[in-house]
Formats: C-alpha cells, structure tokens, sequence
C-alpha cells in the first residue's frame, strides 16, 4: 500500500476522492462548509494540488497504468459538489476549478508519454480539454445570469437576531424581496465551519422601489413587512415562511 501511494497520481486519485466523498457526505446531512476565508482555503487546496502534481511528474514509472484517466472527470465531480456545499465567490471558485483541472490534465498527458500511447490517449485528453473550456463558460454564464436575477443583494440589508445565531440578508431582484437566512454558528474547524446551509426565499411583488423592514420577534422568528407581513419560523433545522395580511 506505502508503495501504491507513493505515485503521484495516487495521491492525487486520493485527494480528489477524499473531497469528493466529504462534500457527498456535507450534501447528504443537509449541511455546508463555509470557509472563513475563500482565498486562504482555496490556496491551500489549490497548493496540494499543485504539489502532487508536480511530484507526479517528476516520477519516472514506467508501469502502465490508466488510472490518470479518471483525474480530469473528478476534478469536476469535486468543484460540482463543492457548488453545492461549500460558498465560494465565482473568481475563487474558477480559480480551483482550473487549478485542479489543468493538474489533471498534466498529469495525465505525463501518464501518457510513459506509455507511449499518445495516439488515442491524446484524442482523450483533447477531449477533456474541450470539455473543460465548455464547462467554464457555463459556469461563466451561469454566474452572469445568478447576478442579474440577484443583481442588488450585494449590498442587501442585514438584521441579526437577538442571540447572534442567524443572520437575515434582504436584498431586491428581479422577482421580488429575496430573504436569505444564515446559521452563524456550527462547528469551527481551522479555516472554515460546519454550518446549515442558508436558506432563501422570495417575499411580496416587483417594485421598482425597495421598500422592507424586518425585525426579530424572537431568537428564531423574523417578521418582515413587504406588502403584506411575511413570518419566518425555523422548525426543526428548517425555516418555513407565512404570509399574514
């Protein structure tokens, strides 16, 4: 096994499925993994990354060995997980994505050359190249179009509850008042927390005007007046909303 794992692309095999199976497990238990800071832990993904490829490289194996071949597909498996349990900004999060990616690949094509395979080894790797480009733009585009559909909720309103445990972010879109409820809390590990995934719901009509207020009426009861009186009551571990005249 010690010897297995002293290829580099095993240990990069290793990396990507720890992350894959952690994320699963976050996504499963209904929970995300909000980093402190997205720059600090996207380096330090992005440097284990980079490291092991490079110790990948430098390696000269000459056992032949098709594993490499699953490098470029998890490392998109890793960054569609993480767009589901770990809140990221779109620049970091395509920084990572490319990252992990063009390892992959270079790995890969390195995997290649010492099999002397290049041939149809090499129409592979065009194709996760091709493949990659498409998913950056639709990652690009799908970016665009989150920000136009939530263009002012970088600048959105927020009250925090009594205890300090949620935070209520109110923002104007395109489709009305859009309410995100935020768990504070959670378990603190190093660069990041454990925490309840936020929440987000749309309250009162389309106005050219933002008109809002909210208030907490308890620690875990949020009023907030847009057109009619909209309640936020969490039960359980999830919120649900009311509308009240």
């Amino acid at each position: 096994m010690k010897k297995i794992l002293k290829n580099g692309y095993w240990q990069l095999l290793l990396l990507f499925g720890v992350m894959m199976v952690l994320s699963f497990v976050l996504w499963a238990a209904d929970v995300a993994f909000v980093p402190f800071n997205d720059w600090v832990f996207a380096l330090l993904l992005a440097s284990a990354t980079v490291g092991i490829t490079a110790n990948a490289v430098r390696q000269r194996e000459h056992k032949i060995s098709y594993l490499p071949l699953l490098l470029p597909p998890m490392s998109g498996g890793v960054m569609t997980l993480f767009l589901l349990t770990v809140p990221m900004a779109f620049v970091i999060r395509i920084f990572l994505f490319l990252t992990m990616a063009l390892c992959s690949m270079i790995v890969f094509f390195a995997c290649t050359k010492r099999l002397q395979s290049w041939w149809h080894n090499a129409m592979v790797g065009a194709v996760y190249v091709i493949a990659t480009m498409v998913v950056g733009v639709v990652i690009f585009a799908g970016t665009v179009l989150s920000w136009i559909y939530n263009y002012d909720m970088n600048n959105a309103m927020q009250v925090e509850s009594p205890d300090g445990r949620f935070t209520a972010a109110l923002g104007r879109t395109s489709d009305g008042l859009q309410v995100t409820l935020i768990d504070n809390g959670g378990i603190h590990l190093g660069v990041g927390r454990i925490t309840y995934r936020q929440q987000r719901f749309l309250s009162g009509e389309r106005a050219s005007a933002f008109y809002a207020e909210a208030e907490w009426v308890e620690d875990d009861v949020l009023r907030v007046r847009h057109g009619w009186n909209w309640y936020y009551r969490l039960e359980g571990q999830r919120w649900v909303q009311e509308r009240v005249r």
